[in-house]
């Protein structure tokens, strides 16, 4: 693997997936198209782009901006070809590293195609008005240990339920909170 896409949304920390791919493949170039700037500087990425989307205009009735991306493929680029696994796993240590019932269930669908398939896809295959932009990183890339040290948590999703409150974070093991109203 010469070079490796990595087009997803930013809502977890992908460090420990880049650490364990970079053990596998002798770190190939890594290219991060993210969904919105600012995009944090990210050890073993080595370009990063956001997608940039169009301003409205008064001409174009039908250009309609995408909000958020939502889409996850990963492409690894060979001489002769370029597989793609695409699907619901986000660069995160639940969806690629963890076991049993530290997990996330993510489903990829692998591809095989050209490599200009793929850069048409990325290039001309984009919404109308739609094109990814080279981004400039802010911060600082934390050592790749500092990550599994530092609780580095994102709530991802909370859902209350029957009386209980359910938080999905993003990050490898528990974390106990306290829950207070007002006045108590």
């Amino acid at each position: 693997v010469r070079r490796i896409d990595i087009v997803s949304p930013l809502n977890c920390d992908p460090t420990p997936v880049l650490r364990a791919l970079r053990k596998r493949l002798s770190w190939p170039h890594t290219c991060l198209h993210a969904s919105e700037e600012p995009i944090p500087k990210i050890a073993g990425v080595s370009s990063q782009y956001a997608l940039e989307r169009p301003q409205p205009d008064e001409n174009e009735d039908d250009v309609r901006a995408v909000s958020k991306m939502h889409a996850k493929i990963y492409a690894f680029h060979t001489a002769r070809h370029t597989d793609l696994f695409w699907g619901s796993a986000n660069p995160s240590y639940s969806a690629w590293l963890a076991r049993k019932s530290r997990a996330n269930i993510d489903l990829l669908i692998h591809s095989r195609v050209t490599s200009r398939d793929w850069t048409r896809l990325m290039k001309k295959r984009l919404p109308h008005g739609h094109r990814w932009k080279k981004a400039v990183p802010v911060g600082k890339a934390l050592p790749p240990d500092e990550y599994t040290r530092a609780a580095r948590w994102r709530l991802l999703e909370a859902v209350v339920e029957g009386g209980r409150i359910c938080l999905e974070a993003s990050g490898p093991g528990r974390h106990w909170v306290t829950l207070r109203a007002p006045g108590q």
